[in-house]
Protein backbone atom coordinates (compact mmCIF):
# COMPACT_ATOMS: atom_id res chain seq x y z
CA UNK A 1 0.00 0.00 0.00
CA UNK A 2 1.30 3.74 -1.01
CA UNK A 3 1.84 5.28 2.67
CA UNK A 4 2.05 8.94 1.00
CA UNK A 5 1.66 10.47 -2.41
CA UNK A 6 2.42 14.08 -3.48
CA UNK A 7 0.09 15.54 -6.34
CA UNK A 8 2.64 18.35 -8.42
CA UNK A 9 1.67 20.34 -11.06
CA UNK A 10 5.44 20.76 -12.32
CA UNK A 11 7.46 17.88 -12.57
CA UNK A 12 10.70 19.54 -10.95
CA UNK A 13 9.04 18.71 -7.70
CA UNK A 14 9.17 15.18 -7.88
CA UNK A 15 13.33 15.26 -7.06
CA UNK A 16 12.94 18.07 -4.33
CA UNK A 17 10.12 16.37 -2.41
CA UNK A 18 11.74 12.46 -2.95
CA UNK A 19 14.80 13.87 -1.27
CA UNK A 20 13.26 15.36 1.62
CA UNK A 21 10.93 12.25 2.59
CA UNK A 22 14.30 10.37 1.81
CA UNK A 23 16.24 11.96 4.34
CA UNK A 24 13.18 12.42 6.87
CA UNK A 25 11.85 9.09 6.87
CA UNK A 26 13.68 6.12 4.59
CA UNK A 27 11.76 3.39 2.67
CA UNK A 28 8.74 4.94 3.44
CA UNK A 29 6.55 4.45 0.17
CA UNK A 30 6.19 7.56 -2.10
CA UNK A 31 4.44 8.22 -4.78
CA UNK A 32 4.24 11.14 -6.79
CA UNK A 33 1.56 12.48 -9.48
CA UNK A 34 2.27 15.25 -11.55
CA UNK A 35 -0.80 17.09 -13.43
CA UNK A 36 0.80 20.23 -14.87
CA UNK A 37 -2.99 20.72 -16.51
CA UNK A 38 -4.37 21.59 -13.72
CA UNK A 39 -2.25 24.73 -13.05
CA UNK A 40 -2.75 25.84 -16.63
CA UNK A 41 -6.92 25.24 -15.81
CA UNK A 42 -6.51 27.35 -12.62
CA UNK A 43 -4.85 30.30 -14.16
CA UNK A 44 -7.09 30.15 -17.33
CA UNK A 45 -10.46 29.73 -15.53
CA UNK A 46 -9.88 30.26 -11.54
CA UNK A 47 -11.55 29.00 -9.03
CA UNK A 48 -14.24 27.49 -11.93
CA UNK A 49 -16.41 24.29 -11.15
CA UNK A 50 -14.08 22.44 -14.34
CA UNK A 51 -10.93 23.22 -12.52
CA UNK A 52 -12.78 21.30 -9.03
CA UNK A 53 -14.06 17.96 -11.25
CA UNK A 54 -10.67 17.57 -12.60
CA UNK A 55 -9.28 17.97 -9.12
CA UNK A 56 -11.72 15.59 -7.78
CA UNK A 57 -11.12 13.26 -10.63
CA UNK A 58 -7.01 13.45 -9.56
CA UNK A 59 -7.15 13.14 -5.70
CA UNK A 60 -9.86 10.07 -6.88
CA UNK A 61 -7.50 8.08 -8.67
CA UNK A 62 -4.49 8.86 -5.87
CA UNK A 63 -6.79 7.49 -3.50
CA UNK A 64 -7.78 4.50 -5.34
CA UNK A 65 -4.36 3.51 -6.10
CA UNK A 66 -3.91 3.36 -2.24
CA UNK A 67 -2.34 6.26 -1.02
CA UNK A 68 -3.22 6.85 2.82
CA UNK A 69 -1.70 10.54 3.16
CA UNK A 70 -2.42 12.87 -0.01
CA UNK A 71 0.09 16.29 -0.61
CA UNK A 72 -1.32 18.99 -2.88
CA UNK A 73 2.50 20.70 -3.39
CA UNK A 74 0.63 23.76 -5.20
CA UNK A 75 -0.25 26.62 -3.30
CA UNK A 76 -3.11 28.10 -5.89
CA UNK A 77 -4.83 24.55 -5.80
CA UNK A 78 -4.03 23.98 -2.13
CA UNK A 79 -6.97 25.38 -0.56
CA UNK A 80 -9.64 23.09 -3.12
CA UNK A 81 -7.76 20.43 -2.63
CA UNK A 82 -8.19 19.95 0.89
CA UNK A 83 -11.91 20.72 0.59
CA UNK A 84 -11.78 18.12 -2.29
CA UNK A 85 -10.34 15.70 -0.01
CA UNK A 86 -12.50 16.40 2.49
CA UNK A 87 -15.81 15.77 0.57
CA UNK A 88 -14.71 12.37 -0.69
CA UNK A 89 -13.24 10.78 1.99
CA UNK A 90 -9.46 11.18 1.55
CA UNK A 91 -6.77 12.56 4.05
CA UNK A 92 -5.13 15.63 1.69
CA UNK A 93 -3.83 18.59 3.40
CA UNK A 94 -1.77 21.67 1.42
CA UNK A 95 2.08 21.98 1.34
CA UNK A 96 2.25 24.91 2.84
CA UNK A 97 0.00 24.56 6.08
CA UNK A 98 2.55 24.04 8.40
CA UNK A 99 4.31 27.08 6.60
CA UNK A 100 1.55 29.11 7.53
CA UNK A 101 1.80 28.31 10.49
CA UNK A 102 4.89 28.78 11.70
CA UNK A 103 4.65 32.31 9.93
CA UNK A 104 1.80 33.43 12.02
CA UNK A 105 3.72 32.59 15.19
CA UNK A 106 6.89 34.35 14.62
CA UNK A 107 4.68 38.01 13.62
CA UNK A 108 1.83 39.59 12.33
CA UNK A 109 3.48 41.52 9.69
CA UNK A 110 4.78 39.63 6.56
CA UNK A 111 5.66 39.75 3.38
CA UNK A 112 3.45 37.00 0.87
CA UNK A 113 5.95 36.45 -1.88
CA UNK A 114 3.76 34.51 -5.22
CA UNK A 115 5.33 34.57 -8.96
CA UNK A 116 1.23 33.59 -9.67
CA UNK A 117 -1.21 36.26 -9.06
CA UNK A 118 -3.58 33.62 -8.38
CA UNK A 119 -1.37 32.28 -5.69
CA UNK A 120 -1.69 35.19 -3.45
CA UNK A 121 -5.41 35.10 -2.24
CA UNK A 122 -5.16 31.60 -1.04
CA UNK A 123 -2.42 31.97 1.02
CA UNK A 124 -3.35 34.87 2.35
CA UNK A 125 -6.66 33.44 3.18
CA UNK A 126 -4.89 30.60 4.39
CA UNK A 127 -2.47 33.02 7.00
CA UNK A 128 -5.56 34.32 7.84
CA UNK A 129 -7.60 31.03 8.50
CA UNK A 130 -4.37 29.73 10.82
CA UNK A 131 -4.42 33.17 13.20
CA UNK A 132 -8.32 33.61 13.38
CA UNK A 133 -7.77 35.54 17.00
CA UNK A 134 -5.61 38.34 15.77
CA UNK A 135 -5.34 40.19 12.86
CA UNK A 136 -2.76 40.12 10.00
CA UNK A 137 -0.83 42.63 8.22
CA UNK A 138 -0.01 41.28 4.47
CA UNK A 139 1.41 42.65 1.97
CA UNK A 140 2.13 40.70 -1.27
CA UNK A 141 4.51 41.03 -3.80
CA UNK A 142 4.36 38.84 -7.14
CA UNK A 143 7.17 38.46 -9.64
CA UNK A 144 5.74 37.35 -12.28
CA UNK A 145 8.91 37.28 -14.70
CA UNK A 146 10.71 34.82 -12.45
CA UNK A 147 8.12 32.53 -13.39
CA UNK A 148 9.00 31.97 -17.16
CA UNK A 149 12.67 31.22 -15.68
CA UNK A 150 11.08 28.66 -13.70
CA UNK A 151 9.36 27.06 -16.76
CA UNK A 152 12.13 27.33 -19.00
CA UNK A 153 13.98 25.04 -16.51
CA UNK A 154 16.16 28.01 -15.71
CA UNK A 155 16.59 26.72 -11.84
CA UNK A 156 19.60 29.15 -11.31
CA UNK A 157 17.96 32.32 -12.75
CA UNK A 158 14.84 31.57 -11.08
CA UNK A 159 16.70 31.79 -7.81
CA UNK A 160 18.31 34.66 -8.29
CA UNK A 161 15.62 36.29 -9.79
CA UNK A 162 13.15 35.78 -7.11
CA UNK A 163 16.18 36.77 -4.06
CA UNK A 164 16.71 39.79 -5.69
CA UNK A 165 13.12 40.98 -6.42
CA UNK A 166 12.59 39.95 -2.55
CA UNK A 167 15.62 42.13 -1.19
CA UNK A 168 14.27 44.75 -3.60
CA UNK A 169 10.50 44.90 -2.38
CA UNK A 170 11.27 44.45 1.60
CA UNK A 171 10.14 47.18 4.07
CA UNK A 172 10.49 45.79 7.48
CA UNK A 173 8.12 42.97 7.70
CA UNK A 174 8.73 40.37 10.59
CA UNK A 175 9.01 37.68 8.43
CA UNK A 176 8.98 36.46 4.47
CA UNK A 177 6.54 33.82 3.08
CA UNK A 178 7.85 32.49 0.03
CA UNK A 179 4.56 30.89 -1.03
CA UNK A 180 5.67 28.70 -3.60
CA UNK A 181 7.00 25.34 -2.85
CA UNK A 182 9.60 26.33 -6.00
CA UNK A 183 10.62 29.09 -4.45
CA UNK A 184 12.37 27.60 -1.34
CA UNK A 185 16.17 27.53 -2.83
CA UNK A 186 15.70 31.38 -2.67
CA UNK A 187 15.38 31.61 0.54
CA UNK A 188 19.21 30.68 1.86
CA UNK A 189 19.85 33.87 -0.38
CA UNK A 190 17.77 35.89 1.64
CA UNK A 191 19.32 35.41 4.62
CA UNK A 192 21.07 39.25 4.51
CA UNK A 193 17.22 40.33 5.56
CA UNK A 194 17.90 39.54 9.21
CA UNK A 195 14.10 38.08 9.60
CA UNK A 196 12.79 34.38 8.53
CA UNK A 197 12.35 33.55 5.54
CA UNK A 198 9.76 30.71 5.31
CA UNK A 199 9.28 27.74 2.54
CA UNK A 200 7.08 25.34 2.02
CA UNK A 201 8.61 21.95 1.37
CA UNK A 202 10.02 20.78 4.28
CA UNK A 203 7.72 22.07 6.77
CA UNK A 204 5.32 20.42 4.68
CA UNK A 205 6.69 17.26 4.24
CA UNK A 206 7.41 17.28 8.08
CA UNK A 207 3.98 17.71 9.12
CA UNK A 208 3.28 15.01 6.41
CA UNK A 209 5.47 12.01 7.92
CA UNK A 210 3.83 12.90 11.47
CA UNK A 211 0.34 12.46 9.78
CA UNK A 212 1.65 9.15 8.23
CA UNK A 213 2.71 8.16 12.11
CA UNK A 214 6.42 7.99 10.03
CA UNK A 215 9.18 8.76 12.12
CA UNK A 216 10.93 12.44 10.30
CA UNK A 217 14.08 13.86 10.71
CA UNK A 218 13.45 16.54 8.27
CA UNK A 219 14.28 20.17 8.97
CA UNK A 220 12.58 23.56 8.29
Amino acid sequence: MTHLAFLHTAAQHVATFEALVAQGSPGLIVRHHVAPDLLRLAEATGDSPALHEALRRSLGGIGAAGARHIVCTCSTLGRTAEEIGEAIGLSVVRIDRAMAEAAVAISDNLLVVACLAATVAPTETLLRSVSPHRPLNLRSLVLAEAWGRFRAGDQEGYRDALAAGVRAAYAGEGAVVLAQASMAAAAPLLADLGVPVLSSPARGVAAALAAVGAPSSACA
